[in-house]
């Protein structure tokens, strides 16, 4: 299983490529279903490596539904809800966690 930095780590990317986005996509354009997929997986791992948040802190799942063609999925969540719970998410890690990633991605070449 993966640690509570390299999850925290994770979710923090979702967060700022997504507000690095031009408002106008982020508020108007939905995700992929491939991409929401990707969130819920962080998301779950966020879940077990904080088993003690109350989990009515934690965002809801985004909504992914399959389409007609085989293996194609779609949302209906916009870019910026996403950054939303990937932001939520990441406000219930500790604070140590959150100066660890910081410091840890200053390191990285």
């Amino acid at each position: 299983m993966p640690t509570i930095v390299e999850v925290r780590r994770s979710l923090a990317v979702f967060a700022d490529v997504l507000s690095s986005l031009p408002a106008g996509e982020r508020t108007k354009q939905t995700a992929s279903g491939q991409y929401a997929e990707q969130f819920n997986k962080y998301l779950a791992l966020a879940r077990q490596v904080l088993p003690n948040v109350d989990a009515h802190l934690w965002p809801s799942d985004v909504i992914i539904r399959p389409m007609v063609r085989p293996g194609e999925k779609v949302t209906e969540a916009h870019y910026a809800e996403i950054e939303t719970y990937a932001r939520l998410a990441l406000a219930q890690f500790p604070p140590e966690e959150r100066e660890l990633v910081f410091s840890a991605s200053e390191q990285q070449p």
